[in-house]
């Protein structure tokens, strides 16, 4: 509860794991109506029995009150179970499920310590040999009963494996487990014929974790759905409001392949996000009646942060880079035990991964830098992914080459030391990445700005852009301070020197 990037964190964790070891099955658990049927009771013991939250214990119970009013539903009583909607409610049904998953685990890992669960919310997967973990949670089924009217339900859970002959053989020689023998993959596959390479995988927390087939029909699928949805709410929006529009566009357009950008490398990622870009651009287009392809210097002051005299639409696919690092820097130091500067060792996520990154890596006080191992010592695909990440980026912010003591830039640094200024790790890496590289892009948009001709009205916008002159590409504190269509479209055309 409370762990900052949990989803990233959980799939990048189970996706490593699995491809190093090949031999182990993952199992999707499935549970109805998770929320809905956990047991009140159940969730506030666990709060009580919790320190970090017993505080909270009191509210909790007044707002759990039997026949407590479900809001926006007249006459509508909730006795039992977590509310749709109610914030508290992910975070208590975490806590009331802990000890459940714990008692798996350590089952689990008795009988192989590379194995284990994991969880994140009702986001559960089981990891290790079909033999070790498919009785554990055959067992796990009934004790979640205790607790809850979620039962997990067989059918609907999934088994991965690479090699799903295995999975068949397993559950023919053992037909007491018979209702879990549903084999993951994509929709249109035969579970029962589907091999390595046909669209074999699963979606672990939203990550697609299979094959190249699987993989790619479900960006391919997540893509156009995205695209569709823009393309909608753009066609009814546009003759409304066309400010409104390009605020949309900006945050909850450009935004829809974020999580998997994090998640996977740019060269599966970038035809997807060349896509999205596209129709970022033909919303921007219907909302301002400028074209962003119709001059590399109109396109570059688009992408460019409104606070340096841009309209704050960045390529999805320049962004990529610091996205997938940012992630990287986040959630791989949670991975194994590591010991902080008081000297306490804390217990990492997935101590299987210690041959992919390197036992001690991520101690504080460490002599080497903190993804030396992954990069230099391990050789995994992530480590050359990070360091070919961090040399794209470098060679954006560094046109002439990386410089010497430059301590204070956080590019000025090799790969091994992503993340990291003077040696200490940093929060937000993602952001302060996005920030390097959007400086170093308009430093070179400002150089071809200077050296165009004086008449040039492109430069003259550019170079007289204050902060009032770009508060119309803000949302309006109201609806009726907004401007008309029209007069937004000449607001967006003379910003852009292009009248």
């Amino acid at each position: 509860v409370g762990v900052r990037g949990g989803t990233q964190l959980l799939s990048t964790a189970i996706n490593l794991h699995l491809g190093l070891y090949e031999d182990h099955a993952c199992i999707k658990l499935d549970l109805k109506n998770a929320f809905g049927l956990m047991s009140r009771s159940e969730m506030l013991k666990a709060l009580l029995e919790s320190p970090a939250f017993r505080d909270l214990y009191p509210v909790m119970w007044a707002c759990f009150w039997p026949a407590s009013p479900v809001v926006g539903l007249d006459g509508v009583t909730s006795e039992e179970g977590g509310q749709q909607g109610d914030v508290a409610i992910p975070g208590l049904f975490s806590l009331a499920l802990h000890p459940d998953l714990k008692w798996a685990n350590e089952k689990i890992q008795k009988e192989c310590p590379t194995a284990g669960i994991r969880a994140v919310m009702d986001d559960i997967y089981a990891f290790g040999p079909l033999e070790v973990i498919i009785p554990i949670v055959d067992k796990l089924k009934d004790r979640l009963l205790q607790r809850s009217a979620g039962v997990l339900q067989p059918t609907k859970c999934r088994v991965f494996h690479r090699n799903p002959d295995i999975v068949r053989e397993f559950f023919s020689q053992n037909p007491n487990f018979k209702d879990f023998d549903k084999i993951a993959c994509k929709a249109g596959a035969d579970p029962a014929r589907v091999k390595w390479g046909e669209g074999l995988g699963f979606l672990c927390a939203g990550l697609p974790i299979g094959d190249d087939d699987f993989i790619t029909d479900h960006l391919l699928s997540k893509t156009d759905r995205s695209v569709a949805t823009i393309t909608k709410i753009s066609d009814w929006l546009q003759s409304v409001s066309a400010q409104y529009l390009q605020v949309i566009n900006r945050f909850c357009f450009a935004p829809l392949l974020h999580y998997e950008t994090q998640l996977l490398p740019q060269g599966i990622m970038e035809p997807h996000l060349s896509k999205l870009d596209d129709a970022l651009h033909q919303v921007f287009l219907a909302s301002t009646s400028v074209d962003p392809k119709c001059d590399p210097i109109t396109k570059a002051r688009i992408e460019a942060p409104i606070r340096n005299g841009g309209c704050g639409l960045p390529s999805q696919v320049d962004t990529g880079n610091a996205a997938r690092v940012g992630c990287i820097a986040l959630v791989l130091p949670m991975m194994l035990d590591r010991v902080d500067e008081l000297g306490n060792t804390i217990t990492g996520f997935m101590n299987s991964l210690y041959p992919i990154l390197g036992k001690g890596s991520f101690d504080h006080g460490s002599h080497d830098p903190r993804f030396q191992y992954l990069i230099n010592d391990s050789d995994h695909p992530l480590g050359r992914q990070l360091k070919d990440d961090w040399m794209r980026m470098q060679r954006v912010a560094f046109p002439g080459g990386v410089p010497l003591g430059q301590p204070d830039n956080l590019l000025a640094v090799p790969a091994t030391e992503a993340g990291t200024f003077n040696g200490s790790p940093l929060s937000h890496v993602q952001k302060l990445l996005t920030q390097v590289m959007s400086e170093s892009r308009v430093r070179a948009l400002k150089r071809v700005l200077a050296s165009l001709p004086l008449d040039d009205e492109r430069a003259t916008a550019a170079f007289n852009v204050d902060i009032f002159s770009s508060q119309f590409l803000h949302l309006p504190d109201s609806a009726h301070l907004g401007l008309g269509n029209a007069d937004f479209y000449e607001a967006s055309r003379t910003y852009l020197g292009l009248e």
